[in-house]
């Protein structure tokens, strides 16, 4: 399982060192999309998200990948909505197979009940035209039904929510003989802190996980301001966190 440190613009030399990224597609200009086209030309591995977190709606398009060459790209996906979610990255992926035959697509599941979640995961989990699932902090709520929902989900909610996904990916759904190994690879949108991983570790299926963890926290927001530089009693700090975030990768992936 290998981890990714989503960095403000102004302290990207920070994640620098590392060899996996996933690049949030609503800031690809500048010097965001400059750093990041250096990290693809010196080999690593970039998988472009799709905006929907940040803006509200996709935002990946030809032009965009065209800028970055990314190796894997995030399908559309639609909160909470499991049709229009599987419809339009049915769409997206096949496009992406043509245009970039090269690319893979990560599928992102949505369901208004636990039910339709679950149904829209296995529907992306047979399709050949889907690479990789992410489980985004949305499916915690999806997968809970509506009148216990709370309405601010704390990391304990959203890493329960995750484990009953990745419990049925590994232990119900019909899993494909196309597929790479025993199951789909899982990507991990957005790790809420560090404790989560040994549970991550557990399932082999998890691939990837990526965080602003390090940085969130020194900002004191619930979301990560990635124009906001740090000052340097906080920027050692983000060190500090950042080099304790790496260890507890390390000490699972062991």
């Amino acid at each position: 399982m290998r981890v990714m440190i989503n960095a403000p613009i102004p302290h990207l030399g920070m994640v620098d060192r590392f060899n996996q990224h996933l690049v949030l597609v609503h800031l690809l200009e500048g010097k965001y999309l400059d750093f990041y086209r250096k990290q693809r030309e010196k080999g690593a591995y970039i998988i472009l998200d799709n905006g929907v977190v940040e803006t509200g709606t996709p935002q990946v398009d030809e032009k965009k990948i065209e800028l970055l060459r990314p190796q894997e790209v995030v399908a559309p996906d639609y909160l909470f909505d499991a049709k229009r979610t599987y419809v339009e990255s049915r769409e997206f992926a096949l496009w992406v197979k043509k245009r970039f035959p090269d690319i893979k697509v990560m599928c992102v599941p949505q369901g208004e009940t636990p039910r339709e979640y679950i149904e829209c995961l296995d529907r992306f989990i047979q399709a050949p035209w889907c690479d990789v699932i992410g489980l985004g902090k949305a499916a915690s709520l999806a997968l809970t039904p509506r009148e216990i929902r709370p309405r601010y989900p704390s990391e304990f909610f959203v890493l329960a929510g995750r484990h009953r996904a990745l419990t049925y990916i590994m232990e119900e759904a019909k899993v494909p003989m196309t597929k790479v190994g025993v199951s789909i690879p899982v990507h991990i949108l957005g790790l809420c802190h560090p404790r989560e991983l040994p549970v991550y570790n557990c399932f082999p299926q998890v691939r990837t996980v990526d965080t602003s963890w390090c940085f969130r926290v020194i900002q004191r927001e619930k979301v990560t301001d990635f124009h906001r530089k740090l000052n340097p009693k906080q920027l050692k700090k983000a060190e500090r966190l950042l080099e304790y975030l790496e260890m507890k990768s390390q000490e699972v992936g062991r």
